[in-house]
This record gives structure tokens, C-alpha cells and sequence, in this order.
């Protein structure tokens, strides 16, 4: 059986913000401040698995805390990174919340595309289909 396989993409800005939102509605403490930078990078391996290969990818998103500092003090810039199931949460809360519309079933995976992340969407045509009765076709063409 056929498949379809469909690419959602997100530019930087878009990725940052789902990011956000996300750390923001799950009640995660993050880093305040204003965005300076954000890009896609291979996905570090679990904590205490440092032989294991980078698998998938992440979204690091940069932020600069002075303005929230008093005046005269400075800071380091902050980087906070979302990969795996907090990525994919992130992104399709992001579609949910922009009217933006996601299959529910199918295998989702995340993808670098250049500078975009994408969700990647398989599905299979796995439903029982009726034979088709090829005669009964060319004679409804022939109509």
C-alpha cells in the first residue's frame, strides 16, 4: 500500500517561540530575557550515556537576561536546548495553537532542514480497501 509523508517546517522564530510557550505552560523555569539567536543542532546524548551517537535533533535558543538586570549590571548570555518528546510537544502545541492542521495518526519524527526543524508525518494506508472491479472503471471512463 501507498504511503504519504508530510513536512511541517518552522523557521527559527517560529521553533523559539513554541519553545517558550512550551517551557511556559509545563511550568519549567526559563530563562527570561530577549531572544538573540536560534538554531538547530544535533541532539545531545542522554545524561550519562556520553559514548552513545547524537541522535535526532534540538532546538537551542539563545537568550540575553540584561534587560529584565537594573541598569549597569551584565550577565552571561543563556541557552536553553528542547529535543526529543519536549521538542515534539513543543511544536505541535505550536500547530494546535495556530490553527495549523496535524494528522493525528502516523509516525511523527523531527528534522533538520537547513535552518528549519520539521515534523516529518508518515502515514499508511493500512485500511481495508474494496477490490477495485477494473472493468466497471473503463466503462465508466468510456461514459
Amino acid at each position: 500500500m501507498p504511503s504519504e509523508i508530510r513536512h511541517i517546517l518552522f523557521r527559527p522564530a517560529e521553533a523559539a517561540r513554541a519553545a517558550l510557550d512550551h517551557l511556559r505552560h509545563v511550568r519549567r523555569n526559563q530563562p527570561m530575557g530577549d531572544v538573540v539567536d536560534c538554531f538547530v543542532e544535533p541532539a545531545l546524548p542522554r545524561r550519562g550515556d556520553s559514548a552513545a551517537p547524537r541522535r535526532g535533533v534540538a532546538l537551542a535558543v539563545v537568550m540575553d537576561p540584561t534587560r529584565d538586570m537594573p541598569r549597569g549590571e551584565t550577565c552571561d548570555l543563556l541557552r536553553l536546548s528542547l529535543a526529543g518528546e519536549d521538542l515534539m510537544e513543543a511544536l505541535i502545541a505550536f500547530c494546535q495553537n495556530n490553527g495549523i492542521p496535524l494528522p493525528i495518526d502516523g509516525e511523527k519524527s523531527l528534522q533538520r532542514f537547513g535552518d528549519q526543524i520539521g515534523i516529518v508525518i508518515t502515514l499508511d494506508d493500512n485500511a481495508q480497501i474494496a477490490p477495485v472491479d477494473v472493468a466497471c472503471m473503463a466503462l465508466t471512463r468510456a461514459a
